[in-house]
């Protein structure tokens, strides 16, 4: 990936790295799903491929959410999920 994607794109990759890291970690799609829509007012449909395209959508989750759930979730998180450079 190039070094200038825009802030933007940037947290697009990120978000949508961390999703696929959630769903690898086998976090509770109910859990994810219940935060969205608690914490967002989001609803999607409990599939993992609806979920992250409502996260990179959803210019209001921000990749630090992310980080926050995982925490919740109890799911400890590489640093690498922050290098989208790596992907």
């Amino acid at each position: 990936m190039s070094h200038t994607l825009s802030r933007k794109a940037r947290s697009r990759e990120i978000k949508a790295r961390l999703v696929e890291l959630l769903e690898r970690s086998n976090a509770s799609l109910e859990e994810v799903l219940d935060w969205l829509w608690e914490d967002f007012g989001v609803r999607v449909k409990a599939d993992w491929k609806a979920v992250k395209r409502a996260i990179v959508k959803n210019s209001d989750i921000e990749p630090q959410d992310l980080v926050s759930l995982f925490n919740e979730l109890g799911i400890e998180l590489d640093e690498e999920a922050w290098n989208i450079d790596q992907a």
